[in-house]
């Protein structure tokens, strides 16, 4: 969480979603690891079974269903993403499980009547992260993922949403660009890219 961000929107020790305007969203990490819930609260709650980024849509249903959110910026514990098959380090077939997840947390967001405050920071997310979803697969994996994210984001009427705020970072351009690309080009071009950066 950006700490300027944050004191700029919460002015009081404990808020809920209506208290902050969407960009706080934005900033918050989904991984269950970094937070205490009550039992109480969290009861009815699931992480979708089956799915990889499962924490994408638990901590949706939790963050527009809370009464009381409180925020702490101080280190705590240490967390380490080296250990051999972490999903974090290995790219396989269940990185496929994002445009599942992307869809549950869509229908969250509609469920609770919030899809529209939060439209454009929820789909900027979704095309970032399928960017870095992208680099992070190779061969037969990246094709599959290429031709699913195309297929998902050419059905998108991008004129619905704020085009400034989806182009934070150039994501918006690379999408433009990748939509007319076929798989080979884009391949070539991403692998060029890399090399350019280990010589740079």
């Amino acid at each position: 969480m950006n700490k300027d961000l944050f004191n700029t929107q919460v002015h009081k020790e404990y808020f809920c979603e209506n208290d902050v305007g969407p960009e706080i969203y934005e900033g918050m990490h989904v991984s269950a690891y970094g937070k205490l819930y009550s039992r109480e609260f969290i009861k009815n709650f699931r992480f979708p079974e089956g799915l990889i980024f499962e924490d994408v849509p638990f901590f949706a249903q939790c963050f527009l269903s809370a009464k009381r959110i409180s925020y702490d910026f101080n280190p705590y514990y240490f967390y380490r993403i080296e250990r051999d098959g972490s999903i974090i380090k290995s790219a396989d077939n269940r990185y496929k499980d994002i445009f599942e997840i992307q869809k549950l947390r869509n229908g969250i967001f509609k469920k609770h009547g919030k899809y529209e405050k939060y439209k454009n920071v929820i789909m900027f997310m979704q095309m970032k992260d399928l960017i870095q979803k992208l680099c992070a697969t190779q061969g037969e994996l990246r094709y599959e993922m290429f031709e699913l994210a195309k297929k998902n984001f050419s059905q998108i009427n991008f004129s619905e949403f704020d085009l400034n705020k989806l182009n934070q970072e150039n994501v918006y351009a690379f999408w433009q660009k990748m939509l007319t690309m076929e798989f080979e080009e884009f391949n070539n071009r991403f692998e060029a890219s890399i090399r350019g950066s280990q010589h740079a």
